[in-house]
């Protein structure tokens, strides 16, 4: 199964606008993707510090498009948390903004930057096993001591954005607004509806 299957028909077309004058299309995203594959080589379980920027969304819907296992957090988390979600989980990379690459210092090797965002590689190269269908874990509020985690499949996030398409009858020249962050699942269900 495959979410966001539709992005080459739409090549030219705007895809993600700051506001600021900064916008990527369709074709312009997926050459971007192309150029990350390319330091990814396997389905990896990659960590996403995320801001409400670009280079966060881009982060996810790379993840998403490539099969990547994606693990969502915002990056107003505590620094000693995300580092203990490093230290639990060992994800094989991490996209974060660049400023902040220093809490992985001796860590992590820079792989690669974009729209500022840097992508991490975990120096501890350890193969984790990710179940076939597992795409998402998205953080749950952390209300009750240490952040858990809800798994999330393609068939699940499909079916959320499949039934919120129908229900709000979106069409393909709807636009939305980002502005929450996208560890929000509200926020991750707008951003699937309007890439799906």
């Amino acid at each position: 199964m495959r979410l966001f299957k539709s992005f080459a028909n739409f090549a030219d077309k705007i895809a993600i606008d700051d506001g600021e004058g900064k916008s990527f299309t369709y074709k312009k995203l997926l050459i971007e993707f192309n150029k990350i594959k390319k330091k990814i080589k396997l389905k990896s379980l990659i960590l996403i510090i995320s801001e409400n920027s670009i280079g966060s969304l881009l982060a996810y819907i790379f993840c998403i498009i490539n099969n990547h296992v994606a693990i969502i957090i915002d990056s107003k988390t505590k620094k000693k948390d995300i580092i203990n979600i490093f230290k639990n989980y060992k994800p094989n990379y991490i996209f974060l903004n660049s400023k902040n690459k220093s809490f992985f210092k001796g860590k992590c090797i820079e792989k690669y930057n974009f729209s500022n965002e840097v992508l991490l590689k975990n120096k501890i190269n350890k193969k984790i096993v990710l179940k076939k269908d597992l795409s998402l874990l998205l953080s749950t509020s952390g209300s009750m001591g240490s952040v858990k985690f809800v798994k999330l499949s393609k068939m699940n996030i499909k079916h959320n954005a499949d039934t919120i398409i129908k229900y709000l009858k979106i069409k393909k020249n709807d636009t939305a607004i980002t502005n929450l962050p996208i560890s929000y699942s509200y926020m991750l269900s707008i951003i699937n509806t309007h890439f799906e």
